[in-house]
């Protein structure tokens, strides 16, 4: 209990902006690399590659409503805390910078020493997963075998940090389609950190998932779902920590950082804009057409174009599941506090 309560004021200073960088770099563990594995939620450009080269019409996600290959408007949290962590600056909407965290399609061949990101938006926990555009990503067991594959035999270095978000996909089904139990999903979840464990990880951080029945895509399209979806995350998240607790136990050698995303989350200012997505306020649908939050989800080729990724008021939702670059900057802020902690 002491741990949480230091974490949650240590959090609630930093959302504050109490702290200067300078302060929280010489407080920062010393990474040299980052791997990010996982959904939507860290892709930083996989899904665009993808779909750009499978010559989908649009790409996913359109640019022309999304930043840059990021299932947001900006930088995703992973970002945020490769920023703080090396000290550059993430690249913002209208900004020159490259990407903090690169697409692992674009590489060839794989560094040893930046931000690679292996992540697909859309997928799941498992080896393959079809997303609402209908085409077929790598779950999070195949990245994990990507990323082996793209090593080449080679160790990544002892101050690597590995990084997991996953699982949301795995209960967000359409029916008749029936979600994954959270036995499956944790599995999954451990055997994919084994497996970086064998490819030389030293340190995994490893997310759990936020409530899904609270997302505006459940509200909007399957309210009745809501119960069960909160339910399965409760289930997931229990479960996961406990395992991960496990492993642990099992792998001495190995660092788990297990995340409670909720955490951050409830610390939000209490201005903040959670039922209406941002799309849907700079964006509106034409009349007769679904809300423009739930083009990826309906038909991508609705998904609007906006005039700018920069927002005024502090929304947190970009569309109907993904959250806005500002959350993800709080969330990277959390992170980073996490591993300080």
């Amino acid at each position: 209990m002491k741990l949480r309560a230091r974490l949650l004021v240590l959090a609630l200073t930093l959302f504050a902006g109490l702290l200067p960088l300078r302060v929280e770099a010489q407080r920062a563990p010393k990474y040299d690399a980052l791997y990010t594995f996982g959904d939507s939620l860290a892709d930083t450009g996989n899904d665009l590659i993808a779909t750009t080269a499978l010559q989908l019409a649009p790409p996913i996600p359109p640019t022309r409503t999304f930043f840059a290959g990021h299932f947001s408007n900006g930088p995703v949290a992973f970002e945020y805390l490769w920023a703080q962590l090396s000290g550059h600056a993430p690249r913002t909407p209208g900004g020159i910078q490259p990407y903090l965290s690169l697409p692992s399609l674009s590489l060839r061949p794989m560094p040893r020493k930046e931000a690679v990101d292996f992540s697909f938006g859309g997928s799941g926990s498992g080896y393959a997963s079809r997303t609402p555009g209908g085409f077929v990503v790598p779950g999070l067991r195949a990245q994990v075998e990507l990323f082996g594959t793209a090593m080449h035999g080679r160790k990544p270095s002892n101050k690597a940090l590995f990084a997991i978000v996953t699982g949301s996909n795995d209960y967000l089904t359409v029916p008749p389609a029936q979600p994954a139990t959270p036995d499956t999903v944790v599995a999954n979840i451990i055997a994919s950190i084994e497996t970086l464990h064998r490819y030389g990880a030293k340190t995994v951080m490893v997310l759990n998932v936020s409530d899904l029945g609270t997302l505006p895509l459940v509200t909007m399209t399957q309210p009745a779902a809501a119960p069960l979806l909160s339910g399965l995350t409760l289930a997931h998240n229990q479960l996961l920590a406990t395992q991960l607790s496990n492993l642990s136990a099992r792998l001495p050698k190995l660092t788990v950082i297990p995340v409670d995303i909720n955490v951050p989350l409830a610390l939000l200012p209490a201005n903040t804009i959670l039922a209406l997505p941002a799309l849907d306020a700079v964006a509106p649908a034409a009349a007769g057409l679904p809300p423009s939050s739930l083009c990826l989800f309906t038909d991508a080729r609705l998904c609007p174009a906006v005039l700018t990724f920069t927002l005024e008021a502090p929304f947190f939702f970009w569309d109907a599941v993904h959250p806005t670059t500002w959350v993800h900057q709080l969330l990277g802020r959390y992170l980073f506090a996490r591993l300080s902690s």
